[in-house]
């Protein structure tokens, strides 16, 4: 595909094909521009590079978002900029950019048409003048318009399709770039990762981000992050059910668990019979060697969850489910026998687990949510400074959210545990971190930025991070 043959392709097609196509050119382009701006560091390219970032967000939210018209989006203009080095490679993305932005805000298809073009043919050209790629710009083009032609949708592909372009390569200089600013850039990483990778993203955030005026982004980078902030926070939460509540002790100014639970206290009576007749099982002095006793640690378990979780329906769930895996480990290796004692131990502890899901409607939605989110994918390094803030937000906390915040982050942050514990655990703790987050936002609680500042972590980017794990 060249210049020529994509007008040909775009006469009659809609806006919204006009918009898509423009959009992901655009998106290409970017990296050629980053490079190029945070080659010359001054303290405009911040706000420079986030405006015209934000054009192009904005009209890959168009085409997505349901009843969002381009006069309520109000496409900003990306500013005009000094030479740069290589300014016309950054000069052409920039241009690439604007007319992106007026094909999602063109009243007609005419002339989405024609912005569409001039996008595509603005990014092969910065392309062009940055390292002779302009054919891959081309190309992944034409494979946007065969994904439209058949039927698909592009903005679920990934950007690139399967190019190897040379232009990834100043995506990954510009992350390194990013990563090394004072502006934490985390969510603007984060959605150019997953259009790369043709990951499906939170709408809704993405919308309400985009939706944000005009006047708070005049107002700077800082303010405008800390809205974005706010509005991932909100999903993140929404996203990380985990039946429970952040409160604050009015006595005592820390903050401490408060469980959310529909499940009946008849029903919760039963779950907690079943669980004692499973530890009777074992009551019997048996004698001699314990064939039992490689299942002493699980019985050990099921114990505490009875003492200590008697009114926690989730906490209950997890050790019975902990207690299910590891035996059926056990039984696999030869660890545990395999006998009607055993049989009836499981299928009890089973039962048990199985009614707090069934009836439990909060227990449930946090099961249901552990097996999507994206926080086991944190790296190892993510995870050690989880350890980090878990263990100085504790600080500010009491009774079972005091020992259990930082004792999860260990489990979360250690490689020799089993991927499902792990998992819980990262569930866990950043669930409960997110909601420590919101507290202190709202109800002014103990928990501030200038106090986690205390430890060099760079907490407020790893906060931001677990927050667009858990809500994307």
């Amino acid at each position: 595909m060249d210049e020529k043959d994509l007008k040909t392709w775009l006469e009659g097609r809609s806006k919204h094909d006009c918009v898509v196509i423009a959009y992901r050119a655009a998106m290409r382009s970017i990296p050629i521009y980053l490079r190029a701006e945070y080659w010359l560091s001054t303290p405009t390219i911040t706000k420079t590079t986030l405006l015209l970032v934000h054009s192009v967000f904005k009209s890959g939210v168009q085409p997505r978002a349901k009843g969002i018209s381009a006069t309520i989006l109000a496409f900003p203009q990306p500013p005009s900029t000094p030479p740069r080095p290589r300014g016309s490679a950054s000069g052409r993305a920039r241009l690439a950019a604007i007319q992106c932005g007026n094909t999602a805000a063109a009243d007609t298809n005419e002339l989405a048409r024609s912005a569409a073009l001039r996008t595509v043919a603005a990014s092969a050209s910065a392309a062009t003048r940055a390292i002779s790629a302009a054919n891959d710009i081309w190309a992944a083009t034409a494979y946007d318009a065969q994904m439209i032609e058949s039927g698909n949708d592009p903005l679920f592909a990934p950007l690139w399709h399967d190019i190897s372009s040379p232009i990834l390569d100043g995506w990954r200089v510009a992350v390194g770039l990013f990563q090394e600013d004072e502006f934490d850039w985390s969510f603007w990483i984060n959605w150019y990762d997953a259009e790369l990778e043709g990951r499906p993203q939170n709408i809704d955030m993405l919308t309400e981000v985009a939706l944000i005026p005009d006047d708070d982004w005049a107002k700077g980078a800082d303010h405008v992050n800390a809205i974005i902030a706010g509005i991932v926070l909100k999903y993140a939460i929404k996203a990380t059910p985990n039946a429970e509540e952040i409160v604050v002790n009015p006595e005592t100014g820390l903050l401490r668990l408060q469980t959310v639970s529909v499940l009946p206290s008849d029903h919760l009576a039963d779950v907690l019979d079943m669980l004692r007749d499973a530890q009777a099982i074992f009551d019997d002095d048996i004698g001699g060697n314990d064939p039992y006793g490689t299942i002493r640690a699980e019985r050990d378990m099921i114990a505490k969850a009875i003492s200590e979780y008697a009114a926690r329906p989730r906490m209950l769930f997890n050790s019975c489910m902990r207690v299910v895996r590891r035996m059926e480990f056990k039984m696999q290796t030869g660890d545990c026998p395999k006998d009607a004692l055993v049989g009836d131990y499981q299928t009890q502890i089973s039962g048990a687990a199985n009614k707090l899901l069934s009836y439990d409607t909060e227990v449930k939605a946090a099961v249901t949510s552990e097996s999507v989110t994206r926080l086991d994918s944190a790296t190892p390094e993510q995870r050690g400074q989880l350890v980090l803030a878990a263990t100085e937000i504790a600080r500010l906390a009491e009774g079972p959210l005091k020992d259990e915040l930082p004792s999860d982050a260990l489990i979360a942050a250690d490689p020799t545990a089993s991927i499902e514990d792990r998992r819980l655990a990262i569930y866990q703790t950043t669930s409960r971190v997110l909601r420590i987050c919101w507290v202190s936002t709202k109800k002014g609680a103990g928990v501030t930025s200038a106090h986690l500042e205390r430890h060099p972590v760079k907490y407020g980017a790893l906060l931001t991070l677990i927050a667009i794990l858990a809500a994307v």
